[in-house]
């Protein structure tokens, strides 16, 4: 099954109900690839979750209820994405905040 953004319109608790369901499935037996931004949802995919930036390979980690490296990726791509928005607008941040 490919599901392409599946819970991108759902509350949250029917967001969590539909990745459950996705579990069961996939613990069943069926390959299930979900492309996602919801990451604090895709992680609870206990068997296999992979991590592409820009279009690569960030991290592929098996067995993994929480994929902290991944974690990691999105926190460091997050503070350069603000980087980047703060030199567009020319800002000056205090040396402190940087």
């Amino acid at each position: 099954m490919i599901a392409d953004e599946p819970t991108a319109n759902l509350d949250p608790d029917a967001a969590w109900d539909l990745m459950q369901l996705f579990e069961e499935l996939n613990y069943r037996g069926m390959t299930i690839l979900i492309a996602s931004h919801a990451r604090g949802l895709v992680t609870i995919m206990k068997r296999r979750c992979i991590t592409l930036v820009a279009g690569r390979l960030a991290a592929d980690d098996k067995h993994s209820i929480y994929n902290q490296k991944a974690m990691d990726i999105f926190a460091e791509r997050r503070i350069l994405q603000e980087d980047v928005k703060i030199s567009e607008k020319r800002l000056f941040l205090p040396r402190n905040v940087r």
